[in-house]
């Protein structure tokens, strides 16, 4: 055997020897990782394990459901309040008061009432979460500031006096209220000024005159109160 076949002889044994050697490692990787690399890689370049893949997590992107609430006012004189709304494709809510969970209702109709009881003195705010049964749909509504006071408004009258008599066939009542509050005589709505300064004519009859004013807030509160003034002409 001459010297150049005996190099290329040895060559050819040296690429055996990797190529056995390369194919034992790879049979140990393989017996070491498991089938799971090669499950993932394959997924991953094929985009089965990618953000276009839906999970059961995620809310479905056809649903349709509504959810409102109605007629809801800013102030109130009860610390009970009745919430009514409509909604459609949810199955409950969960009732919010104050930053507080105090309720869960279920939505088997499209409209739905429900009260709210322990208003504190003050503001309050109130919102709803609706959601599915399974829960992956959820809707909030916005929260709603409503205020809670039972205290009547002021009313003071500076004229005319109670039981007063007068000659004049146009009398002026003047007085003032709350801020914000109107007013009402013998239930004849009055203009009332930015800080609840009011004045108006009252044209008299003869005889004794009974005059109701009434002072009225925005949470329903009212003051009353009723004055007799007699109208006799001069002789």
């Amino acid at each position: 055997m001459t010297r150049l076949e005996s190099h290329r002889q040895k060559i050819f044994y040296l690429k055996i020897t990797g190529v056995v050697v390369g194919i034992v490692v790879l049979i140990g990787f393989l017996l070491f990782f498991g089938m799971q690399f090669i499950i993932n890689s394959t997924l991953y370049f094929s985009g089965l394990n990618g953000k276009n893949v839906k999970s059961t997590d995620v809310p479905s992107e056809d649903f349709f459901g509504t959810f409102e609430l109605e007629n809801i006012p800013n102030s109130t004189n009860s610390a009970e309040l009745l919430v009514s709304g409509s909604q459609t494709n949810f199955n409950k809510a969960d009732v919010y008061l104050n930053k507080y969970k105090v309720d869960t209702i279920k939505l088997d109709e499209s409209s739905f009432s429900y009260k709210i009881i322990k208003l504190k003195k003050g503001s309050n705010e109130i919102y709803f979460i609706a959601k599915t049964l399974d829960g992956k749909n959820i809707r909030k509504t916005n929260p709603i500031l409503v205020r809670y006071t039972n205290e009547p408004p002021k009313l003071e009258i500076s004229t005319p006096s109670d039981g007063e008599t007068t000659n004049k066939t146009d009398i002026s009542i003047i007085g003032s209220t709350s801020i914000g509050a109107s007013i009402q005589i013998n239930t004849r709505p009055i203009v009332v000024d930015s800080q609840g300064n009011f004045q108006t004519l009252y044209r008299m009859q003869d005889g004794e005159n009974q005059i109701i004013i009434s002072s009225i807030d925005d949470a329903g509160n009212r003051t009353e109160k009723m004055l007799k003034v007699i109208y006799k002409k001069d002789d």
